[in-house]
This record gives structure tokens, C-alpha cells and sequence, in this order.
């Protein structure tokens, strides 16, 4: 009886106190080893955190989404790689690796060169590298396709956190991630820490306790780099940082105001060589013939049907309702909007930087105003009396036909042969 008893005050214990124990993260600057990390893609429009390897041909980190602070589902622990000033990150079955000539991520029980990373970082913002025997790549968020893994460009930043040491101050949070936007932000600031003041700074200098205290919502208006630092009896957390990038537009690239091209352009113009935007909706006009391939369209789009100048390419989308794009779906002239990220695509052939504004992967929102393809008229129900037609059959997806058998009716072409119960 003692013993239930004293396993019930134990789970009691553990349930009255288990937020009190729960473990507290930061957004990395740097790390060292025996330090213990959480790999995530954290901005302005996604949060999610890496939850394990998913296996395959093409082995992907998987994915789970967080709000605030992530949950800690997959904690790695970095080690000194198998290089001078490299990095392992060794996860519950092995350590972080890149797959030779695939844009995939993948663990392995060896440290090696495939698995030890050179670390940099830009405020928050992480860079993993390593070679693959061939090409350099980077541990990135693909946002197309939800997924962390290793890419020779382009793709979306990750943010690394580190775990706090047990009664440290926990850094400030921003109620929004720094990013892009396109209209201005209120930002509240909290801290987790009881009892915990809060100051901060917009002019680049970093925080202390005669910088101004935290009160109210902050409204950020034009580009800006916030510093916070949360300070309790003279013991002060790190600093926590966001730099938000403001871009007046016309449009606010939502599906109710997409961005116009010119919108668009003046948003990639802003970006970095090879940077993308969060994801939003462009509007334009297509202007030249389509290719398609594996379910996807690759096109130009203007600011008029006749544009020749200030193009932005659409590259590798999908179709309406981010279904494959099927050809002749769109055509020359048509209006459409495209919901994906923008990229200022770089390529460099010796020596000659040639720059293309492009969106990246995501999906043909609508197309003239539709944003579904209308339901084809079948010409028969299935019935005996009224059969469905080879074309019916062509035209409806496969989760559209009938479960039970259905009558159908068409032209036998070819040459058939009466098998021995003289059927054909």
C-alpha cells in the first residue's frame, strides 16, 4: 500500500511540476560542444522543428510545427566533428549526415566527413555546410515540399537553439518572428521567467538595464533590428534578437491582395543573392508557352499579357488546388496567381552572375478567377441504360469512379481470339 502510494505522490509530483521542470531554449549565436540543440526553420511565416529521420530512396528530415518555443522532440548534442573546427550532431540513432549527390538528410553511426559540419552564424540565423565528395551543400527548409535536407542552393535558412543551463534566465520572446513583411508589426515581448524585467533597444546597440524598459507592444514600422535582454536580481539572460524587414507594396501578397509583378520584383530586389521570401500570392499574366514536367509548370508571368520586360519566372508549380498541373491548364494571356516563395536565383558560369527573378515551387492558385477546375459533364451515369462512354472514364480521377461495376460503352479495337468456352 506505502509503495502505491508513494508512486501516486511521485506522479502527482511530476504533473504539479512538470512545466516548472520542463527544459528552457534560446535561439543559438553560436555553439560549442556538449552543447544540445534543436534544428528548426523559425521566421516570419513557418516554425517547425526537426522530429527524426524519415527513410526512404531519398532519406528527408521529418517535421513537426511549433508555436513560441519549439517542443525539444528531436534534441541533438554536438561533438567535435571528425575535422578541425567542425561540428557532429548526434541525435537518439546517430549523427546528422548528408547522402552523396541527393538533396536529402540522413543519420549515420560514424563520424566522418560526411557527417561533421562547418558552423556559421548570422545573428539567429544558422549555416550548416559540408561536402558530399562532389559538391558543397547546405542543411536547409524546403518549404515546397515541407522538409529539411541538404541542398547545393537556394531553399529556405534554419535556426539553431540551445538548450539553457537549469535556473538560467530565459531570453525574452518576440510575439513575431523576425522576417519580410510588408506592412508594419506589433511585436510584444515576454519572458517565462518569473519575476524577470524586460529591456530593449531598436538602434542596433545591445540591451541592458538603462536601456528602455519593456511596457507596451512595440510598433516597428521600417526595417529594424530589435535587442531584448531579460534582467532578474542583477542576473541578466542573452540577448534575443530579430531583425525585421519592412517592404511597402501595393499588395500585400495574401490571396485577397496578391502582389502585383511589380510588387513582386521590388520584393526579390530586396533580397539577398539567392534569398527567398515567406510564401505568397503573385499575380500576373502568362506570356509564353508552358513546360511541364512530372506534374509541373514552368513559365514567364507579366505585368500584361504582351509584357517582354520585368518577367518573373514561375518555376516547377503545381496546379490548381496544388493538384499536378496537367498541359494546356493554363495558357498564353491567361491571368494567374501564384501561390509560392519568392527567390532572387543566382547563377554564376565563368565568371558572368546572371540573376533571375523567380518564384519557387508552390502552386497555381487560380487561373482567371477560378480556382478549381470546373467538374467535366460526363456523357453517361454507368447504368445499362445509360453507360458511361471511354472518354467518361478518361476524364474522371481515379477516387471519382464508381465502386461497384458500371456499365460502359465503346468501339473494341484490335484483333480478339475466341478462347476455348468460345468467349472472346
Amino acid at each position: 500500500m506505502n509503495k502505491i502510494l508513494r508512486y501516486s505522490f511521485v506522479a502527482l509530483l511530476a504533473m504539479v511540476f512538470g512545466n516548472v521542470m520542463a527544459d528552457s531554449w534560446e535561439k543559438a549565436s553560436s555553439i560549442a560542444v556538449g552543447d544540445v540543440v534543436l534544428l528548426t526553420v523559425d521566421n516570419s511565416s513557418v516554425t517547425k522543428e526537426l522530429k527524426g529521420i524519415k527513410s526512404g530512396s531519398t532519406p528527408i528530415g521529418d517535421i513537426v510545427e511549433y508555436t513560441g518555443v519549439p517542443a525539444g522532440v528531436y534534441p541533438l548534442t554536438v561533438e567535435a566533428g571528425s575535422a578541425d573546427g567542425t561540428f557532429a550532431f548526434k541525435g537518439e540513432d546517430g549523427y546528422l549526415c548528408v547522402v552523396k549527390s541527393k538533396n536529402a538528410l540522413n543519420v549515420s553511426e560514424t563520424k566522418d566527413a560526411l557527417s561533421s559540419w562547418t558552423v556559421s552564424f548570422e545573428g539567429s540565423v544558422a549555416t550548416l555546410k559540408i561536402n558530399d565528395g562532389t559538391d558543397d551543400r547546405y542543411l536547409k527548409y524546403n518549404s515546397g515540399s515541407p522538409r529539411f535536407a541538404c541542398y547545393k542552393s537556394g531553399q529556405t535558412d534554419i535556426t539553431l537553439w540551445k538548450k539553457l543551463a537549469a535556473g538560467a534566465i530565459v531570453p525574452p520572446q518576440f510575439s513575431v518572428a523576425g522576417g519580410m513583411y510588408f506592412e508594419a508589426q506589433n511585436v510584444e515581448l515576454t519572458c517565462s521567467t518569473e519575476g524577470a524585467e524586460i529591456f530593449y533597444t531598436t538602434d542596433g546597440d545591445d540591451p541592458s538595464a538603462s536601456s528602455t524598459k519593456y511596457t507596451t507592444s512595440i510598433v516597428i514600422s521600417e526595417t529594424t533590428t530589435l535587442k531584448a535582454i531579460a534582467i532578474k536580481d542583477a542576473n541578466s539572460s542573452s540577448i534575443a534578437t530579430a531583425t525585421y524587414t519592412i517592404i511597402p507594396t501595393e499588395g500585400k501578397g495574401t490571396a485577397e491582395s496578391p502582389f502585383s509583378v511589380a510588387d513582386a520584383l521590388t520584393v526579390i530586389n530586396a533580397l539577398a543573392d539567392g534569398g527567398t521570401s515567406p510564401v505568397v500570392y503573385t499575380q500576373g499574366y502568362v506570356v509564353d508557352d508552358i513546360t511541364d514536367s512530372n506534374g509541373q509548370a514552368t513559365f514567364k508571368i507579366g505585368a500584361t499579357a504582351g509584357a517582354t520586360e520585368n518577367l518573373i519566372t514561375v518555376f516547377k508549380a503545381k496546379g490548381l488546388e496544388n493538384e499536378n498541373y496537367v498541359t494546356d491548364d493554363a495558357t498564353a494571356g491567361d491571368l494567374v496567381v501564384i501561390n509560392a516563395a519568392l527567390q532572387k536565383y543566382v547563377k554564376t558560369v565563368e565568371d558572368v552572375k546572371t540573376v533571375t527573378p523567380e518564384t519557387q515551387y508552390g502552386y497555381i492558385y487560380s487561373i482567371n478567377g477560378e480556382t478549381s477546375k470546373a467538374t467535366p459533364t460526363l456523357a453517361g451515369d454507368g447504368s445499362e441504360n445509360n453507360p458511361f462512354t471511354a472518354n467518361d472514364l478518361i476524364i474522371m480521377k481515379t477516387s471519382q469512379r464508381p465502386a461497384e461495376a458500371a456499365w460502359v460503352k465503346g468501339i473494341i479495337r484490335g484483333t480478339y481470339k475466341k478462347d476455348s468456352t468460345g468467349r472472346r
